[in-house]
């Protein structure tokens, strides 16, 4: 039985209520044997804390909104292999629980991925029902294969005070990815006039995201430009392309 955290493709991250759960990213690696890993739960107030576990399908629009469905019944669904336990848990002020998820073996699985929500009880204020949940995304990783993408689209247009560069990312491989890196502004030298970082973000397999980034106008002069996005997204090569735009008459 083999331990699994996060592999190197993903950033550690912490997500934080009244409670932390961390890692809120876990990826295991296909094996001939089940894989393990660990959710840890921090209760951060004063108070005991009791958590519900439990699995849900998602799938994430081009636009990043994500959408939920029951486990089990979305195409690419880890709710056949998963396990989850335990359902419940009560945690002390100031202590931590911990949430097994293992991963059972299946012959030549496709990439699959499921949500692990940890949710408290809902609690009345003002008259209103609160509760409180955090999502980790779970993905089951097909050993056949890596991540892939390219940048099908490039746009820039220039409106008021910002240049808008807009661009989409296409996922055609059967890993999970998340593209980070920057837009860089030349001019028609080729020399980078400004470089605007663009932060990570997830695209599902198979799955399309659509970015836009804003680059201040008063950076630039009149003239003629190009807008390069530049993205690494854990290949070993760098997914790119290029739109020109002009500033001024």
């Amino acid at each position: 039985m083999a331990l699994v955290g996060l592999l190197p493709l993903v950033t550690p991250m912490v997500a934080r209520a009244q409670f932390a759960v961390h890692p809120v990213i876990v990826q295991v690696a296909a094996s001939d044997e089940a894989a393990d890993a660990i959710i840890q739960i921090d209760n951060e107030s004063d108070d005991p804390m009791q958590f519900r576990i439990y699995l849900m399908d998602f799938d994430q629009h081009p636009n990043g909104d994500h959408a939920f469905a029951e486990p089990g019944t979305a195409p690419r669904s880890c709710a056949r292999r998963v396990d989850v336990a335990p359902g419940a848990l009560m945690v002390p002020p100031g202590e931590r629980g911990l949430v097994q998820v293992r991963l059972r073996p299946e012959s030549g699985a496709t990439t699959c991925w499921s949500m692990v929500f940890v949710e408290t009880p809902s609690t009345s204020a003002t008259g209103i029902r609160i509760n409180q949940r955090i999502g980790v995304k779970l993905y089951g990783l097909s050993r056949n294969a890596g991540p892939e993408g390219t940048l099908t689209l490039a746009e820039a247009s220039h409106a008021g005070d910002s240049v808008d560069v807009r661009f989409r990312f296409s996922n055609p491989g059967d890993w999970p990815v998340r593209p980070a890196g920057a837009v860089e502004i030349r001019d028609l030298t080729g020399s980078v006039v400004t470089t605007v970082p663009v932060p990570s973000f997830s695209v599902l397999p198979l799955r399309e995201r659509m970015v836009r980034v804003s680059v201040p106008a008063a950076e630039l002069a009149d003239g003629r430009y190009l807008a390069v996005p530049i993205l690494d997204f854990g290949a070993e090569f760098l997914a790119g392309a290029q739109v020109d735009f002009r500033l001024g008459d």
